[in-house]
């Protein structure tokens, strides 16, 4: 079998062309919100080491004590332990890459490995809904125009099925299966939640079925006609 058409473009001979180690940690990532979180989170390491952006940070200039240094910044920053670890997370994962493709030695990568996760936690800023404030809520959404209905939908999806702010706004069209009456929803691994239990019987359902070619996301306002 030959090789697929698009296969010199990976494979061009292009020797001066270093990998960068950060940009390949995100590529082993899975899911595209997963990827734009670290992002986030190595330019900002980026930052503090003295580079605007991750891709002009020599990561093998990651060592032990740097990432102690900047463990220290980000306490300094009130930042939460869980915030930090997570930062640590992203360098450690990081150095891994940059051991793999030679620019880290195996030494300083076993010493940066050894850093652990700052302990402790903080009491989350947020709180639960009184049952007041959540019929309160969805008494808001009860005005049967499109918006009220989409409003309604996301509503009933976060409270009844615990999905989280960025869960609700990723989905599309495409997520809710009519056939299967389930709807798909990415957590890190993509899952399937039971469309009644969903709660989706109480946005698709008054907006009908919307065509496809026309509607990008879920629960969006419909186009209006003629347009």
């Amino acid at each position: 079998m030959g090789a697929p058409e698009d296969l010199p473009l990976l494979v061009a001979d292009r020797p001066s062309v270093r990998p960068n180690a950060a940009q390949t940690y995100l590529m082993s990532l899975e899911s595209p919100e997963s990827r734009r979180v670290m992002r986030s989170y190595l330019t900002r390491i980026a930052g503090l080491c003295g580079y605007g952006d991750m891709m002009a940070m020599p990561w093998s200039m990651l060592t032990r004590d740097l990432i102690f240094a900047l463990r220290e910044k980000l306490a300094q920053a009130n930042l939460a332990p869980n915030t930090i670890g997570t930062y640590l997370s992203a360098a450690r994962a990081v150095s891994r890459e940059a051991w793999l493709s030679g620019d880290l030695s195996a030494d300083e990568y076993q010493r940066i490995r050894t850093i652990k996760r700052p302990a402790g936690k903080r009491i989350g800023a947020g709180r639960s809904l009184s049952d007041i404030e959540i019929q309160r809520l969805l008494a808001a959404c009860q005005n049967g125009d499109a918006r009220s209905i989409r409003d309604l939908a996301l509503l009933a999806l976060m409270l009844g099925c615990g999905l989280r702010r960025a869960e609700v706004v990723a989905l599309n069209y495409e997520a809710l299966s009519w056939t299967d009456n389930e709807l798909r929803v990415w957590q890190g691994q993509q899952g399937t939640l039971p469309a009644d239990a969903a709660g989706c019987g109480a946005g698709p359902a008054p907006l009908g079925r919307p065509d496809p070619r026309r509607v990008s996301r879920a629960f969006v306002l419909p186009y209006p006609p003629g347009r």
